[in-house]
């Protein structure tokens, strides 16, 4: 990606990102980083992707006690992968969301939204979904083959850093 330092609070970026989905997004390949073995599953795994092509920008500015971070974005995603042995064709089209980190020692507090328009096309589950239109039902199909789909992610986290405390808390919801 390039990049432009317009000043000392605000950066655009374009080309290949990566989505500021949860608190340790930026950093989320680098494993010594983070304070897990491992990022929970249970929070991390929800998305299918680590990368968009697209735009954000980023300002950080200082708000009383607080140093905060606001970051906009758009974009799409496109590729290809295996799921639980099948073959998926993944697209997400108008990928947009806003992230805003908050830190005041010994706390960071973060939310984000995201959303986007998705297609999961599962190749071995076409005839399945050919076979529901064919017999009239149409609705049913569109129920359970994911195309198409508006989809939305919201995120909400807090640390608390201080001396010998660490505590971190992070929550998702995924439609």
């Amino acid at each position: 990606y390039l990049s432009f330092q317009f000043n000392d609070e605000l950066m655009v970026r374009a080309g290949r990102l990566r989505p500021p989905f949860f608190m340790v997004s930026e950093y989320l390949d680098v494993g010594y980083a983070y304070p897990w073995i491992r990022p929970p599953t249970e929070v991390y795994s929800n998305v299918p992707f680590t990368k968009f092509d697209g735009v954000d920008v980023v300002y950080n500015t200082g708000m009383g006690d607080w140093y905060t971070t606001i970051q906009l974005y758009a974009g799409g995603e496109d590729g290809d992968q295996v799921y639980k042995g099948s073959e998926l064709k993944r697209e997400v089209n108008d990928l947009a969301g806003l992230a805003v980190n908050a830190q005041s020692d010994p706390w960071t507090l973060r939310a984000s939204y995201h959303q986007g328009v998705a297609v999961f096309d599962i190749i071995e589950l076409r005839p399945l979904f050919d076979t529901l239109r064919a017999l009239g039902f149409a609705d049913v199909a569109s129920d359970v083959d994911f195309q198409d789909k508006k989809a939305w992610f919201v995120q909400a986290a807090a640390t608390y850093d201080r001396d010998s405390w660490f505590v971190r808390a992070e929550a998702i919801h995924t439609n």
